[in-house]
């Protein structure tokens, strides 16, 4: 394998890594940069392209714990 691809290949192994801990430990910090990102893409001013992309991108609405039924234990989105 050349370097060049080992470095993509890590390169996106530690951004996955990355992403996931962010989601993990500030949930609400990465759901409101997907937001933001997802509504900067779905502009009308945006490529066709990048609007669906934007639409696929934008994240469900927040659940809050009595919309949950459960608490915070099973579904973790109202941290």
């Amino acid at each position: 394998m050349s370097p060049a691809l080992q470095a993509v290949v890590v390169a996106a192994v530690v951004g996955v890594s990355a992403l996931s801990l962010l989601r993990a430990l500030a949930p609400r910090a990465t759901w409101q940069a997907q937001a933001r990102l997802s509504y900067w893409l779905e502009r009308p001013t945006r490529p066709a392209g990048l609007r669906r992309f934007g639409a696929w991108l934008r994240p469900s609405l927040a659940v809050t714990a009595s919309a949950c039924g459960t608490g915070c234990s099973t579904c973790k989105a109202c941290k």
